[in-house]
C-alpha cells in the first residue's frame, strides 16, 4: 500500500457501524456500537485513516479515538485492520493525535496498553 494514496478524516455518527464492525472484525474486546456512539460527545475526537483516490471508493483501514480533558489527551482506541497492519497506518494516526494535542497544547498524551499487546508497547 502506498501512503500517498492514504487519508486521515475526522469521524461522523455515521461511521459508527462502521467502527464497530472494523473493531469486531481486529480487536478481541471491540466496543459497541453504544460505546462507540457515546464517542461524540464533548472532549471525544476520532479520526478514520482510509486508503483509495478520496472518492467513494475509499476504504477505512483504521481509526483512532481520543478523550482531551483539562491539559491531557488519553487515546482511548486505536485500530488497523489486520489486512492492513505493519503498513504505517498506525503510525499516522498516532500522528495524527499527537498534531492534534499539541495543536490543543495538552501537556500529556496518555495510552494504556494491554500486557498482551507486547508488540506494540515495545514499537512505541
Amino acid at each position: 500500500m502506498s501512503l500517498a494514496s492514504v487519508s486521515i478524516r475526522s469521524m461522523k455518527k455515521a461511521d459508527v457501524h462502521l467502527l464497530h464492525e472494523i473493531a469486531r472484525a481486529n480487536m478481541p474486546y471491540a466496543w459497541s456500537k453504544r460505546v462507540f456512539l457515546s464517542c461524540f460527545r464533548e472532549d471525544y475526537h476520532g479520526w478514520l485513516v482510509s486508503q483509495g483516490d478520496h472518492g467513494l471508493a475509499n476504504e477505512v483501514m483504521g481509526f483512532a479515538i481520543v478523550l482531551a480533558q483539562l491539559d491531557e489527551c488519553q487515546l482511548l482506541s486505536v485500530c488497523v485492520k489486520s489486512s492492513a497492519r505493519r503498513q504505517g497506518l498506525a503510525s499516522l494516526l498516532l500522528d495524527e493525535v499527537t498534531s492534534f494535542s499539541k495543536d490543543n497544547a495538552f501537556s500529556k498524551v496518555f495510552l494504556e496498553v494491554r500486557h498482551s499487546k507486547k508488540h506494540f508497547r515495545e514499537s512505541i
